[in-house]
């Protein structure tokens, strides 16, 4: 996958109903956003949010963003030995 070749652009700090991003290439502060629900499916988990917090050329370790409208945090694959 070629996101997994990019220095990570956000990091992401999720907590108890809200996720907060900072970019790690500037110092431009923090966007917040609620998490409006949860889910896992075969391992992966996924959490959507109630606003998009990233752009198209965002990466964040272990985490693929992707959403037209608001940010879908979906988990990476974990790699096996």
């Amino acid at each position: 996958m070629r996101h997994n070749l990019r220095v990570p652009s956000l990091t992401l700090q999720i907590g108890e109903g809200r996720v907060t991003v900072r970019k790690t290439l500037a110092n431009t502060g923090f966007l917040s956003a609620r998490i409006l629900g949860e889910e896992c499916v075969e391992g992966r988990r996924t959490i959507y949010l109630d606003r998009r917090i990233h752009q198209d050329t965002d990466c964040a370790e272990g985490w693929v963003l992707s959403g037209p409208m608001t940010t879908i945090l979906t988990e990476e694959p974990k790699k096996s030995p």
